[in-house]
């Protein structure tokens, strides 16, 4: 038995059949009874020069569908198409198109169902369509009359033919899947994907959910891969034939697989969805995957979105409330806006007040505090300054050690310096323009140590400053490329930024370098000197005693570490242990929440603060990205909607491990979940709005990256080597002709 869509090929195959069996110059039958598609078809036969659409309009604008027939067509000595009517009248249709004589030419009629498009085959062969758009369906491929899908790569066109559109009714079942869809065609996908248990069980339940509402049509095969192992997997899939269509792609291998052509880009895709609004998702994380492969930068002219991120992972501080308890640190919840009306005796997030509290005197925007009866007091929703962090963490780490009787329990641990370096306006390298032709208009300088103090416009500088042809508001630090007299051959402050910082239009930071001595001692033993004669903290455990990723997240959960810097990626673990384990010195779990990341803070006598840096920090986002090989990229696409649409993103967020992509969904309870720990969730949201990706994916790949940072997490940070040691380390120095590559001309 026939199907609805093989009985309806049949029949516009004969209609076609039939018409083209008609001469040009013998239309018979052209009444408002006639089939509009084949007689525009026959009409591009002999020369019209333009879409159906267009068809249509010129012959309702001139009363033919329902007063009189067409008799002929034919091209006068003018090359225009003229229509001549059973009335007598003759209808000038346009100039009619020239159709060379070529080898492998054929009409190619490209039926989208409501409508056609009339193209020619070149040596056998048709270039794909665009994608089309169908209110209420999802577009799947192009197939024959022998109901097989085209191939344009492979399938060579031997005569006049026809190719339709499939069409998936949206939110139809498998068993009925509408008239436009061959019901026992099933396009099979294979995805990739990595993560812990609980990453890839909340993947396998999206996966059925997806293949249960496309049943019939489109099934996906979930292929979770070894975490460890993955960039070096997807690189052979991608590179070979493997079969795989959708996959995670990490956000450093990004851009230089859409270098290698690797990967699908999706701009056409996003042109015409309405699952995935780019307006609604986190500049921060779909930004991260756009990039141009050939100027090297995100915001060039052919800059392409190659990836959607499936999550944004915000890193915050964690911390054990039950050993800020111990050591006699009250914890409350007040954002920096809101203090003024927290000190008027409004009440808290965590629904108190200052006076149910105890506090005494003003609440000033500080991290950590003594108030004026020498109470100590944490504000989980206010960034700490650098040293408050320190003085916090030696204390909880003290009276943690006192409580548990260990000596290898720690007040903080950190491996990042981003949140240092750049709250103060520092990075690792910087671009700097050149008309050198050796390089494609500029090159990359490594800064991780670079010793100029920064800059920022000062809060009460209403005016902002202009420096180098840009003007900088008020709490905007001024860019490296624009505070030196030049970034190539002059790398000393300019003297109008000078003049300026001395008259209080702008306040000094400190540098690069600075932040970074100031992230190497937070590392270190008390007994270890970081850099002329600075010596370390003593708050923090060396990379060596802590091992790997996983490691803090356990020294964390089992109390080792009292302040974490670390992802929302572990909160689903930290209930599940945290909250369930009874800790014998307490008779309870540990009580845990998060906080902001620390920024470079000055205060006054009065606590108010004078000098302030910007909050930074890095976050991390794995894409969803289309083999550009795959067979099926149209119904990937559809998986791909529906992991990054609301109905993924909503699993991910209830799930815990993930902030949403979507703004609105993130600031919902679907994500803050203000009756599971942790409370201060609002954190996470701040931050994702606010942290941008880690220093690896800067450039097309870690190769300028992997000498030094191993250096310096291996021999620096467990205090083999000096700050001073490390700059002249072969693997720091090299790194400057590293950096030259990836903008040197070939």
């Amino acid at each position: 038995m026939k199907t609805k869509t093989a009985r309806f090929v049949a029949i516009f195959s004969l209609i076609i059949f039939l018409f083209t069996l008609v001469a040009c110059n013998n239309v018979k039958d052209s009444s408002s009874n006639w089939d509009i598609k084949a007689v525009f078809i026959e009409a591009v036969e002999c020369g019209y020069d333009g879409t159906q659409s267009e068809f249509y309009q010129l012959l309702t604008a001139q009363d033919v569908l329902d007063e009189v027939e067409i008799v002929s067509f034919k091209i006068d000595e003018n090359n225009h198409l003229i229509l001549t009517l059973s009335n007598g009248r003759k209808l000038d249709a346009g100039i009619a198109k020239q159709v060379e004589d070529k080898t492998g030419r054929y009409r190619v009629v490209l039926d989208y169902g409501e409508e056609v498009k009339i193209v020619y085959s070149e040596n056998y062969k048709i270039i794909e369509p665009a994608v089309p758009e169908k209110e209420g369906y999802l577009f799947l491929y192009w197939y024959s009359d022998s109901l097989e899908k085209w191939d344009f790569e492979k399938d060579r066109v031997t005569g006049d033919m026809t190719l339709y559109a499939a069409w998936k009714k949206i939110g139809s079942s498998g068993d009925d899947p509408g008239p436009d869809f061959p019901n026992y065609y099933a396009v099979e996908l294979n995805f990739w994907g990595f993560g812990d248990n609980n990453e890839i069980a909340l993947f396998a339940n999206l996966v059925n959910q997806f293949n249960e509402l496309y049943k019939g049509e489109i099934k996906v095969n979930y292929q979770p891969q070894v975490a460890a192992s993955y960039d070096e997997a997807s690189f052979l899939a991608l590179s070979g034939h493997s079969g795989v269509d959708v996959l995670y792609v990490n956000e450093h291998s990004l851009k230089g697989y859409a270098e290698k052509g690797y990967l699908e880009p999706l701009d056409d895709y996003l042109a015409v969805t309405k699952e995935i609004k780019l307006n609604e998702i986190y500049p921060s994380a779909i930004n991260r995957f756009k990039y141009d492969v050939e100027t090297g930068t995100s915001n060039g002219k052919n800059a392409h979105y190659w990836g959607i991120p499936k999550d944004i992972g915000p890193t915050v501080l964690f911390y054990n409330e039950t050993y800020f308890n111990e050591a006699g640190v009250k914890v409350f919840s007040v954002a920096a806006s809101d203090l003024a009306a927290f000190n008027s005796g409004a009440k808290d997030s965590r629904g108190k007040t200052k006076a149910e509290y105890g506090i005494a005197g003003e609440v000033k925007e500080r991290g950590y505090f003594e108030d004026a009866n020498g109470a100590k007091w944490f504000n989980n929703q206010v960034p700490m300054s650098w040293d408050e962090c320190v003085t916090l963490s030696n204390l909880v780490q003290n009276a943690a050690r006192a409580k548990m009787g260990k000596n290898n329990i720690y007040g903080y641990y950190t491996e990042w310096w981003f949140n240092y370096g750049w709250s103060v306006g520092g990075d690792c390298i910087q671009y700097v323009p050149t008309s050198d032709p050796a390089y494609n208009g500029g090159y990359w300088d490594f800064t991780l140590m670079e010793d100029t103090p920064n800059f920022i416009v000062a809060d009460d500088n209403a005016e902002g400053f202009t420096v180098n042809g840009k003007k900088y508001n008020a709490g905007e630090i001024i860019e490296w490329g624009d505070k030196v007299v030049n970034p190539e051959t002059n790398k000393t402050i300019r003297p109008e930024v000078t003049a300026a910082a001395a008259e209080g239009k702008l306040n000094v930071l400190p540098s690069q370098r600075d932040a970074f001595v100031e992230f190497v001692r937070v590392g270190q033993k008390t007994s270890v000197e970081v850099d002329n004669g600075l010596m370390g903290y003593g708050i923090c455990p060396d990379p060596n005693s802590i091992g790997g990723d996983g490691s803090k997240a356990i020294a964390f959960t089992e109390g080792n570490v009292a302040m974490l810097v670390d992802g929302r990626w572990n909160v689903t673990n930290f209930r599940q242990v945290m909250d369930n384990t009874k800790i014998p010195a307490y008779g309870h779990p540990f009580v845990w929440d998060v906080a902001p990341l620390p920024m470079y803070k000055e205060y006054d006598a009065e606590g108010n603060i004078t000098v302030h840096g910007v909050e930074a920090g890095h976050s991390t986002s794995v894409a969803l990205c289309i083999n550009a090989k795959s067979d099926y990229r149209n119904a990937s696409w559809a998986f791909i909607e529906f992991v990054c649409g609301r109905t993924g993103q909503t699993a991910q967020a209830e799930a815990g491990f993930s902030v949403p992509i979507q703004m609105d969904l993130a600031n919902s309870e679907v994500f803050l979940q203000s009756d599971k720990n942790p409370r201060n969730s609002i954190v996470f949201v701040r931050a994702a709005s606010y942290q941008t990706p880690s220093a690896r994916m800067y450039l097309r790949d870690d190769k300028w990256i992997d000498g030094w940072a191993n250096c310096l997490n291996g021999e620096v940070r467990n205090g083999l080597l000096t700050l001073s040691g490390f700059e002249q380390a072969k693997d720091y120095t090299k790194t400057w002709d590293l950096l030259k590559n990836y903008t040197k001309k070939s």
